[in-house]
């Protein structure tokens, strides 16, 4: 018995020393946390793939959607759907991961490339005009091999797209008629020199189109500029010689429009006010931080060189009040005075300018007071005849409400409001005419003074749209520079007869009257009635050459450019 357990004893010693098949037994122990380890590697390995593949994915919705941001969502899910995943389910609504929720989220707002803000505060969902958006999308990753270990994660990606769309347009009065003397009483007024160009120079002007960027871009070669930004020229003051030479550089223009550049050139220079500043004279939002000469392809400001030479010469002549004598020279008057006052424009915005949807340009606000005076016939001959004319024409505005962008080219949409117009008869505390933070005072206008008949009288017309209307510029529009007016429903075709039409007339005969009051009234009324085109001539020239008009404003677009949707977030 003792010998049978010594044996058992040695039999039981050697196999605990004994190491053959230990790989195995370690092997059978071990291999599944090894397998579980593995299915966990090769599931991160894809679920690292598939995280690229959504943020890739939601990066694309981003671009697309912010290139067609009307339709931004639909954008979005036609990109996730292209690339599986999304996928439809039985009520016809999208998922994504087969969990039954939307995990599509699309905002549009507006981005600022601000280094100043943090990236969080470039993007503001919800702001307008719109030119970004952001894309949120989530589904469901994809265990291959350990879901029995781990739940699925959820994958979300989100990006920002931008988008920058730029149109050139300008708003204004498009010069329609000329006459020599009315012009160069009031540019030489407004730029303090004396101004003697023809009629011939001034159709030249007239016929001629520059591009105002290259007009810029040479400014700035002869201000020493060219490496400086389109801000800092715009901050620059030149004189109206400055920009008559640099427009008169530009290849392509008629040798006429040349020569009356540099006949203008040299009348105005040293001129006792005649310098602006650009930004006056145009506004440029979207480019200000851009080098000079640096711009989107397809921007084109173009505007009549006389047009241009009437604005800066308004830009020059702000903040002074002048007085104009335009003489005996129109038919059916022997005098025309004009006192003329142009209030500040709006801040940052001219009547010219290149813009993203929002931006607007503005005219001038203007007072004018002419007085006129007429020869007296019939029982007022050889008396006066006078007629005080006070026209306020505020603030024409254009607003770049939206630019299309399609395969036939860029498309443009500006609301357009004429300038609220206040048009009187009426005499004048000339103390408040250029204050433009008040109304003046009026008076019942003195028609006719003499020792023993008085005519005085009063009249007034109102002029006003609450409301902008909506102008659509084509491609083929905008290629060949159309202009396109917007009227007021009221707008009064002539001045002077509406005015006339409702004079209230107070006659006064000193001793007998002998039934001649309505005789006086009679023929006051038709003296007028008689001179009304006159008047209106002088008057719409005047407005022409302000840039402005009573109820109507035109507006151009020259150029638009749609960038591409780039990622910012």
């Amino acid at each position: 018995m003792r010998a049978l357990l010594h044996r058992f004893g040695r039999r039981v010693a050697g196999f605990v020393r004994a190491s053959g098949g230990n790989v195995a037994l370690m092997t059978a122990a071990t291999a599944p946390v090894v397998l579980g380890l593995a299915a966990v590697a090769v599931d991160e390995g894809t679920l690292y793939l598939e995280r690229r593949q959504v943020q890739a994915a939601t990066d694309l919705a981003a671009i697309m959607a912010a290139a067609e941001i009307d339709t931004a969502e639909a954008a979005a899910r036609a990109v996730l759907r292209d690339q599986g995943l999304l996928a439809r389910v039985s009520d016809g609504s999208e998922t994504a991961g087969g969990d039954g929720e939307d995990p599509l989220a699309v905002v549009k707002g507006r981005y600022t490339a601000d280094p100043t803000l943090t990236v969080e505060q470039r993007f503001v969902a919800g702001a307008e005009p719109a030119n970004a958006v952001k894309v949120t999308f989530a589904t469901t990753g994809t265990r291959h091999f350990s879901q029995r270990l781990f739940a699925p994660p959820r994958l979300s990606a989100s990006a920002v797209a931008s988008t920058e769309a730029h149109a050139a347009f300008s708003v204004g009065t498009r010069l329609l008629r000329l006459d020599g003397g009315i012009v160069n009483a009031l540019l030489g007024g407004l730029t303090g020199s004396e101004i003697a160009l023809d009629v011939m120079d001034y159709e030249a002007l007239l016929d001629a189109d520059v591009d105002l960027l290259t007009v810029l871009d040479t400014l700035a070669l002869s201000l020493d500029l060219e490496a400086a930004t389109y801000e800092d020229l715009l901050d620059t003051e030149i004189g109206i010689n400055a920009l008559a030479t640099a427009i008169e550089a530009v290849p392509g223009l008629e040798r006429g429009a040349r020569n009356a550049l540099s006949r203008l050139a040299r009348q105005t220079a040293g001129a006792d006010h005649g310098m602006f500043l650009l930004g006056d004279l145009v506004t440029l939002a979207p480019l200000a931080d851009k080098q000079i000469g640096l711009r989107s392809p397809g921007l084109a400001l173009k505007a009549g060189v006389l047009d241009l030479v009437q604005a800066a010469a308004v830009a020059a002549g702000g903040g002074h009040q002048l007085a104009l004598d335009l003489g005996a020279g129109i038919p059916g008057l022997l005098e025309a005075q004009v006192e003329l006052a142009i209030g500040e424009p709006p801040q940052n915005s001219a009547p010219f300018g290149v813009g993203e949807v929002g931006d607007t340009v503005h005219t001038a606000q203007t007072r004018l007071y002419v007085a006129l005076k007429i020869g007296g016939e019939g029982v007022l001959r050889g008396l006066a005849v006078r007629l005080p004319i006070y026209l306020e024409v505020a603030h024409a505005q254009a607003r770049l409400t939206d630019i299309a962008c399609g395969s036939s080219g860029a498309s443009a949409t500006v609301a357009a409001r004429p300038g609220v117009a206040d048009l009187r008869v009426a005499g004048l505390d000339m103390h408040r005419f250029a204050d433009f933070s008040s109304k003046p005072h009026f008076d019942d206008a003195d028609i006719v003074r003499a020792p023993l008949i008085r005519v005085t009288g009063s009249a007034r017309v109102a002029v006003e749209e609450q409301t902008a209307t909506s102008l659509r510029f084509t491609a083929r529009e905008i290629a060949d520079g159309e202009t396109k007016t917007v009227s007021t429903r009221d707008l009064v075709t002539s001045i002077a007869s509406s005015l006339i039409e409702d004079l209230d007339l107070d006659v006064r005969i000193l001793g007998l009257d002998l039934g001649l009051s309505g005789l006086v009234r009679l023929t006051v009324g038709n003296l007028l009635l008689a001179v009304a085109p006159a008047v209106d001539g002088v008057l719409n020239a005047v407005l022409d050459l302000l840039g402005v008009s009573v109820g109507q404003a035109d507006v151009r677009v020259t150029g638009a450019s749609c960038g591409q949707a780039v990622l910012v977030q």
